[in-house]
């Protein structure tokens, strides 16, 4: 399999070195292309961390401007990709052996787009920060996969009748269990995905979106181009979602403003609050 792993990281190279540190898991990608946008005034520690990493021969890393947003880092690094195929990954997923079951789909050319499933035992907390003590302190090999029963297949999209816009827009969770094993045709995917560089002549990341909402655009524009989106349920990745060093798009990119730059693009009104 002739592929390319794009990951964007900022401010936590403990995420990265886990990350990195699972490749023996699926088959070897030609390449790993990092975007690195930790700013500079972060800890030297964080500086020398990613430095000791990120020295591997198939490991490719592109400085950033200091706090670049996820869709800008990603349309960078896409640049520098010579292969076929590409699998996008956060720096706080790591892999796991069924992970390259994201690529049978793409290959037997059932889905244009394909993404996998999370394996997530503990909330998202983006909200602190975290010092050299606690990141030290985080455990970086064997990993164990979460012990959960369901997980989140991806979303599908119920619009309202009226073609005018605005239109009225329902998002709805599509879960599973974690044994099942299918391909399943959603409209917006769990962030981890893997495609033929050929969708990017169609769609890209819209570098107005600038905190996860990236995401929504970038599967409503796939969507309105007529490209598949399915699930691979068996594809699985264990996402460990760990504190920044210091303030990175999360924390300087209000969410709010992404939610509302989404929906005056796409012509929305949610018919329930937050973005479900």
């Amino acid at each position: 399999m002739d592929y390319s792993i794009i990951v964007p990281t900022n401010a936590r190279p403990y995420c990265l070195e886990r990350l990195l540190r699972s490749l023996w898991q699926v088959p070897l990608p030609r390449t790993v292309i990092v975007g690195n946008s930790t700013p500079d005034t972060a800890p030297a520690w964080v500086h020398e961390w990613y430095r000791s990493i990120c020295d591997d021969p198939i490991v490719q890393v592109l400085p950033l401007t200091p706090n670049r947003g996820p869709a800008g880092a990603r349309r960078d690094l896409m640049a520098l990709c010579e292969t076929p195929y590409l699998l996008f990954l956060d720096d706080d997923f790591v892999l796991t052996p069924k992970s390259a079951e994201l690529f049978r789909p793409l290959v037997n050319k059932q889905a244009d787009i394909v993404g996998g499933v999370w394996l997530q035992d503990k909330p998202s907390e983006y909200g602190t920060l975290i010092g050299e003590q606690q990141a030290r302190a985080i455990p970086l090999d064997d990993i164990a996969a979460p012990a959960v029963r369901t997980v989140p297949a991806g979303f599908t999209y119920s619009f309202s009748a009226e073609e005018a816009a605005p239109r009225l827009v329902i998002k709805s969770t599509i879960s599973c269990p974690v044994t099942l094993d299918t391909l399943i045709c959603v409209d917006d995917l769990i962030p981890n995905i893997a495609l033929h560089r050929e969708v990017l002549d169609k769609i890209a990341f819209d570098e107005r979106f600038l905190y996860f909402f990236e995401w929504y655009d970038f599967f409503m524009q796939a969507r309105t181009a007529g490209l598949r989106c399915a699930t691979a349920t068996g594809a699985k990745f264990v996402h460990m979602p760990e504190p920044y060093v210091c303030l990175t798009a999360p924390h300087l990119r209000p969410r709010e403003e992404d939610r509302q730059r989404f929906f005056e693009k796409w012509g929305l009104i949610p018919l329930i609050s937050g973005e479900s």
